[in-house]
């Protein structure tokens, strides 16, 4: 698996937001009274919002929305809401006494008529950032009611711009346009900057020199990655670029709702993605139904992660998927599950100093939820996740990270419990410096490479120039060096997987890295013994080739599908035997896989967990230590206790029985007169 002081995108997912339709009451005023601070900001700040609430009774709880009026003429159908929360008076969201901040909540702590909230600006959903007349509602359940407006600006004066007009496929204008400046980090793209257009379809985006791919949107068009342009801004430059979008021919439906409570989640950004690198988008009303525009193809539904952390939910890793080439699609279906837990911490380097707006992702060991956060500006950080073990870790491709190697970790939380887990950005002692070229010796461009500590943890990584030249920042230990899956499969290539033994100070240099054509692929399906469909499986097939190791890998989808990259050869195709123990399952054998010239097919069915009941053999006594067997089910772990009057038990470790067992030496056995020992299942 898979964020910065603006969005990253996951790869090959961008979020946006425009116009959509919505019935919504007349504005009145009502007794509440209300403020918004400060009233005026630019796209580009990072600052907190504060909302202030009187003239409510003790405990209330009020609902906050906030809308984008992309015709300045206050709230009407045409405009879109891109954020709805409640807050109670005196209450926030807390877990074993911290706080989540994403939440918002009543900042005062007190039940006293008076709510007091904040969000950060910059926190927000990516196009809630636009340029443009925001407006803020608040409702109450006594039914007072009150509107507050946010302008949000570009940075004056204008140095240098984007603009120009945006048509539709038939060539008629399209009005009130949403435009974003992206960049592309690694094999992810970052949210920039984004302005509203106007009536007539005519777009200004104010940014900083740099080079972006512009791209635009409104709800009821889809737009074309592939033909996005990527513009190269310099400083004092004003660029023309007229844009194009599509006009939707099917429609997908359904709702996003609480997995618990089944109630709709209302102003929840949604972004879909089709295998063709067409974008369109939808996001949830206040029942938290939602309707998009497409055209015929195959689509992946996802959440904003901003979305999802200021509402206090969790990205489900099973994206819902569908296939529109037959018509529109109705009823889908999303649940989401609530927080039950936080992990918070903080994110410095080796001297202590915080590193500000950087972004973590966590993923559970069931491969279930995925949960995200941002550093603030002392470089804290708060992540909302379920009761599980997780992997958590900064993402190593920001910017912000360069020369920083940070180690990932595993955590186990209960329902409740608020852990600690801070975070040391170690800088890198030396580089692994090489090229990326074909068999024939033409250098690839735009290949990511990474590398990874074979002890554990987040890997390096770097992106070849036009050269192919890479450069990554490393420290002593030992380091294994492959491409990503995401950026191999795009420029249809496999890579060999290079050991290399690094010691702090000394820089290996000229690395030939040669990787070769994609020609074939294996693909299959996971299935388990009752044939259903395993999800999130990671599959990976290697293969030798004089003396060098190649590696593909893949992920099954929701159908329990993989696909690989070949080439002509004998594969040895395997599955993440950790991945599956958390699932339940044991770990298959490797299955080998013949290529020549067309695909191979290669299926797994696996078996859940039987609990079947350890055993402890073949006891053997040695001169300083006592040493036994346990068998059991392989890819279980067990603990091992021991005692001498079966009254009080001491843990002595707990191990793996990868292959279904392990040897077990107890070196302190010497030192008692007679000791008996127990294995536990433990997971």
């Amino acid at each position: 698996m898979k964020k910065y002081s603006c969005l990253i995108f996951r790869r090959g997912w961008f979020l946006v937001l425009t116009g959509a339709s919505f019935l919504l009451p007349p504005v009145a005023r009502a007794a509440v009274g209300f403020t918004v601070s400060p009233s005026s900001v630019s796209n580009t700040y990072s600052g907190q919002i504060t909302l202030q609430i009187s003239g409510l009774t003790n405990g209330e709880t009020v609902l906050i929305e906030r809308f984008i009026d992309v015709n300045r003429n206050g709230i009407d159908s045409g405009d879109l809401l891109v954020q709805s929360f409640k807050v109670t008076d005196g209450q926030v969201t807390a877990f074993g006494g911290i706080r989540d901040v994403n939440v918002p909540g009543d900042d005062d702590g007190s039940s006293n008529g008076l709510i007091q909230t904040s969000f950060s600006f910059n926190s927000a959903p990516e196009f809630s950032r636009a340029a443009g007349q925001h407006v803020f509602r608040v409702s109450s359940p006594s039914g007072g009611l009150a509107v507050q407006t946010l302008n949000v600006t570009q940075p004056l004066p204008a140095a240098q711009f984007i603009t120009g007009q945006i048509t539709n496929s038939l060539g008629a204008l399209v009005p009130y346009p949403t435009v974003a400046l992206l960049v592309q980090t690694g094999q992810d793209v970052q949210f920039v900057v984004g302005a509203v257009g106007s009536a007539s379809g005519d777009y200004t985006v104010v940014a900083a020199p740099g080079t972006y791919l512009v791209l635009p949107t409104k709800v009821g068009f889809v737009s074309d990655l592939s033909t996005a342009p990527v513009i190269t801004l310099n400083a004092g430059e004003f660029i023309t670029q007229n844009l194009e979008l599509t006009p939707g021919t099917q429609t997908i439906s359904g709702t996003i709702a609480d997995a618990a409570t089944g109630n709709g989640i209302p102003g929840l950004q949604l972004f879909l993605e089709s295998s063709n690198n067409k974008l369109a988008i939808a996001f949830t009303d206040t029942n938290g139904n939602f309707s998009v525009s497409t055209v015929p193809d195959q689509w992946k539904i996802d959440i904003s992660d901003f979305s999802l952390s200021q509402s206090g939910y969790l990205r489900p890793q099973n994206k819902p998927r569908v296939d529109t080439t037959g018509g529109g699609v109705t009823g889908v279906n999303v649940q989401l599950a609530k927080e039950a837990a936080l992990v918070y911490g903080s994110l410095k380097n080796d001297t202590n100093a915080p590193l500000p707006g950087i972004s973590l992702f966590g993923n559970d060991n069931n491969n279930q939820f995925e949960a995200s956060a941002t550093t603030d500006a002392a470089g804290n950080y708060t992540m909302g996740v379920t009761a599980a073990t997780w992997f958590i870790g900064p993402d190593n491709q920001n910017p912000g990270l360069a020369g920083y190697i940070v180690q990932g970790t595993n955590v186990t939380l209960t329902n409740g419990q608020a852990l600690l887990v801070n975070f040391v950005a170690q800088r890198s002692t030396a580089h692994l410096l090489g090229r990326v070229t074909d068999t024939g010796g033409s250098p690839i461009s735009g290949l990511t490479v990474l590398a990874f500590p074979q002890n554990g943890g987040s890997s390096a990584s770097a992106t070849t120039d036009s050269n192919g030249n890479f450069d990554l920042g490393v420290f002593g230990g030992n380091w294994t060096v492959q491409l990503e899956s995401g950026s191999a499969a795009q420029h249809n290539v496999i890579g060999p997987s290079l050991n290399f033994n690094v010691t702090d100070g000394i820089n290996i240099s000229n690395i030939n890295y040669v990787v070769r054509a994609a020609t074939a692929t294996i693909s299959g399906n996971v299935t388990n013994n009752n044939g259903q469909p395993l999800a999130n499986v990671n599959v990976s097939a290697s293969i030798t080739v004089n003396g060098t190791n190649y590696m593909s890998n893949a992920q099954t989808d929701g159908t329990g599908h993989y696909q690989l990259s070949a080439f002509n050869g004998t594969w040895q195709v395997n599955l993440d035997c950790f991945g599956l123990n958390a699932q339940g399952y044991g770990c298959p054998n490797q299955q080998n896989a013949t290529v020549s010239g067309a695909g191979a097919i290669v299926n797994f069915a696996v078996q859940a967990f039987s609990n079947t009941r350890p055993a402890l053999t073949q006891p053997q006594w040695f001169p300083g230590q006592f040493q036994f067997q346990l068998s059991g089910e392989s890819g279980r772990s067990y603990r091992i206790d021991a005692t001498m009057d079966f009254a009080s038990w001491a843990t002595l470790g707990t191990n793996s029985a990868f292959g279904g067992s392990f040897s077990f030496i107890d070196t302190n056995a010497p030192g008692f007169g007679k000791r008996f020992y127990r294995a536990v299942l433990v997971r």
